[in-house]
């Protein structure tokens, strides 16, 4: 939204009351009278210079830095009250306007000047001054001393500039330079689908500096060449504070030049990053509380004992020793935020939190704790470098019980890099299949939905994993669900493919033999029922094959047959993979008896005879 700002000039000239200089303070608008006496422009002598010498001015030079920036500005000066105006009709003038996001034009017939000004609200939008006087709203500011004309030319006095442009002018009197900055004029803190952003605006663009703090850890963000507003200015205390955040505070670390800090707590987990700017005058922080989720539904709870950390040449080694068979889940957060953090899930760590201080020239420090006792008890291990080095799961040696992370001296590309992933140490049932359950939807996406029962998608195919998961599990196979809760594999609100990328990237790193994803189908015409099963690549058809039998004589359903269909989860798997439609949920009878436990139970159990047909047809993987 423009702001547009019109000036009716006062048609004279008049000498006002001294400019007070108070050293490294801002310098605000005056409001004083004004006590010389008119002077019409068409009555001053000949020349520019006659003209300007005839008002008791002198040409000048001002040093002024703007947004961090040097400039030599042409100026007039009133020496006996020491008013500096400025000739908006010099380029150079209009580029200081230009820094500050306000566009400058002037009409010195009409004795009128026009600001335009960016990012203000439509409250805002309508200004005036008349007779010498700036009126924004209900807010009148008398211009002293007033704007004029000589020759053609338009003069206002620098010290009117932040009234314009929403900016702060303040002086350094023991360097000689005048700081014209934009202002901070909001903070605030605001809850999104998975993550909470922390956005600052300003009166125009400003610089960003991030940094990190320890203890205790902080995220510190400096913004270079801006002034907290008036209203930031007088907040008695300068922090915002959000339950799941903790206090963030901000202050006006320094001045001329100035810098605003803004200071984030750094909880364990909670990653912080700066996004690209929005727009020229903001920055945006995005915050994300990373919680534990287990994929794995065959893990007994294990204890960890030790951590300690190895070097070898150029790489180091931490090693961490647990009592069996463990899930892990890992993030990495990015620079300034080099931390990288391991979870150990159905662990209970043995003894007190431990922190490690090390001389490693690629770790920090080393720390781990019990994060949490429920739903289930994790421990988790942050791990701080030096710089973003390429870390990477070593598999156990045989016999050890250990979680064993590699860091070497590689940088990696951030711009390309995974930053989060899943792992087991070995899975508890040694040398028999993984079989990965994809429940269909969830979180975000519902699925298709029968509105007369109130039934989604989502909660059958997760109901139905988690009995075939438990099945499974009986009959000694090693179990992996996408998801376990009605949650988005990805992230909420992430698109189609971040999110069926994800259910791919579970069964890949899990190591899954086979990928079955279940799912209700749907239609326009509710007269339609059935059961289908779809493959894609040539070793998916067996198992497709297996499944839809089962299923057909388990369920005593329409047969709508095998098909060959390009589902993402099929053509970017490797292990066979098949994706099974239990039944019409848009169908009465069908979606009847979906919304049975009993018949999900009968889904589950065919499809658990279904791979139990498929590997002892194709034992091999």
């Amino acid at each position: 939204m423009a702001l547009f700002l019109i000036l009716a000039l006062f048609p004279v000239f008049s000498s006002m009351a001294a400019w007070p200089q108070a050293d490294g303070g801002a310098l605000p608008a005056g409001s004083s009278p004004s006590p010389g006496g008119a002077l019409q422009e068409e009555l001053l002598p000949g020349s520019l210079d006659d003209a300007l010498k005839s008002l008791s001015l002198e040409k000048g030079t001002l040093e002024l830095v703007v947004c961090g920036k040097p400039l030599h500005l042409p100026v007039v000066i009133q020496k006996k009250y020491n008013d500096i105006y400025m000739n908006l009709d010099d380029r150079e003038v209009k580029a200081l306007f230009a820094a500050l996001a306000a566009g400058l034009e002037t009409e010195s017939q009409n004795r009128i000047i026009t600001v335009q000004r960016t990012g203000v609200p439509k409250s805002e939008e309508i200004a005036t001054v008349k007779e010498a006087e700036y009126t924004s709203g209900t807010t009148t500011v008398r211009l002293s001393p007033p704007p004029f004309v000589a020759r053609g030319l338009t003069f206002l006095a620098l010290k009117h500039v932040p009234l314009l442009t929403g900016g702060l002018l303040s002086r350094d009197k023991k360097k000689g330079l005048y700081y014209l900055d934009p202002t901070l004029t909001s903070i605030t803190v605001t809850p999104g689908k998975k993550h909470y952003f922390l956005r600052m605006a300003g009166t125009a663009s400003f610089r960003q500096a991030p940094f990190i703090l320890k203890n205790p850890r902080r995220y510190v963000i400096d913004l270079v060449n801006i002034h907290l507003s008036e209203g930031l200015l007088q907040m008695p205390q300068k922090e915002i504070f959000h339950e799941a955040i903790g206090k963030i505070t901000f202050s006006q670390n320094e001045v001329n030049p100035n810098r605003v800090r803004v200071v984030i707590p750094l909880a364990e987990g909670m990653e912080v990053r700066l996004n690209p700017p929005q727009g020229k005058n903001s920055a945006e922080v995005m915050l994300t509380p990373r919680s534990p989720s287990s994929v794995c539904s065959s893990f007994s709870l294990q204890t960890v004992s030790a951590i300690r950390m190895e070097v070898k040449g150029k790489e180091s080694k931490v090693l961490v020793n647990v009592s069996g068979p463990v899930e892990y889940e890992w993030h990495r957060f990015k620079p300034p935020d080099n931390r990288f953090f391991v979870d150990l899930h159905k662990a209970r760590l043995l003894g007190k939190k431990q922190t490690l201080k090390t001389d490693n020239p690629l770790i920090e420090e080393i720390r781990i704790a019990q994060f949490q006792d429920k739903p289930e008890p994790v421990v988790r291990i942050a791990i701080e470098l030096k710089e973003h080095y390429l870390c990477k799961f070593a598999p156990p040696s045989p016999g050890t019980k250990q979680v064993a992370l590699v860091i070497s001296h590689e940088l990696i590309n951030l711009d390309d890099a995974v930053m989060d992933g899943n792992g087991v140490t070995s899975y508890p049932r040694p040398g028999k299949k993984i079989i990965c359950i994809d429940p269909g939807h969830g979180g975000y996406d519902s699925g298709a939905v029968n509105a007369s029962l109130g039934l989604c998608e989502k909660t059958v195919t997760l109901d139905i994993a988690k009995r075939l998961s438990a099945l499974l599990a009986e009959r000694g196979w090693n179990v992996v669900l996408t998801r376990s809760t009605d949650r988005d594999v990805s992230y909420y609100g992430s698109t189609d493919l971040e999110e069926l990328s994800a259910r791919v990237k579970v069964a890949k790193e899990m190591k899954a033999d086979i990928f079955i994803s279940i799912h209700c189908d749907a239609s326009s015409n509710t007269a339609v029922r059935g059961i289908s099963t779809h493959w894609y690549k040539e070793h998916d058809n067996p198992l497709a094959a297996a499944l839809h039998q089962r299923m057909l004589e388990e369920l005593q359903n329409r047969d709508r047959k095998i098909h060959k269909n390009r589902f993402y989860v099929l053509s970017h798997s490797s292990m066979p993979s098949a994706l099974v439609e239990t039944a019409f949920i848009s169908n009465a009878g069908d979606a009847s008896k979906l919304n049975s436990p009993d018949y999900r139970g009968r889904i589950a159990k065919a499809l658990a005879g279904g791979i139990e047909l498929y590997f002892r047809l194709h034992p091999k993987k």
